[in-house]
């Protein structure tokens, strides 16, 4: 089978703008490497797509840390179909998933409000994307 990538290095889903972990970053738990995802107040949720650039194997994993304490839910889903998901979690939601993905398919990386309300809902998102 052909590799989905040119490089054998996995795909990284990551926050590149923050060379250090400093301000916000620190005061929300969210460490270097690391993209933090935070909904919205009507309801809007949070999320982080990746398209894949051929058909293949992959294997999705990471998880969605605790940021500054609120509950949260969270979700990965392959196009619409969810693969993973925890509603009101106060948590880490730690994933790791295999999936067979077509050319232009999406893996969504999810956050959207718990039971308490969109504040306090910074949620840390640590994923990489593997192609098997």
């Amino acid at each position: 089978m052909e590799s989905c990538c040119q490089a054998q290095q996995p795909s990284r889903v990551q926050w590149v703008a923050a060379v250090k972990p400093w301000g916000f970053a620190l005061l929300f738990n969210v460490r270097p490497g690391e993209i933090s995802l935070h909904p919205g107040p009507n309801g809007e949720h949070s999320v982080v797509r990746w398209q894949a650039p051929k058909s293949c194997t992959v294997i999705v994993k990471g998880t969605f840390g605790v940021g500054d304490g609120g509950s949260v839910t969270v979700r990965v889903r392959h196009n619409a179909t969810e693969l993973f998901g925890a509603a009101n979690t106060p948590k880490d939601e730690p994933f790791s998933l295999e999936r067979n993905v077509k050319k232009d398919d999406t893996i969504d990386f999810d956050v959207g409000a718990g039971q308490n309300g969109w504040g306090g809902c910074n949620t840390p998102l640590d994923a990489e994307i593997v192609v098997k």
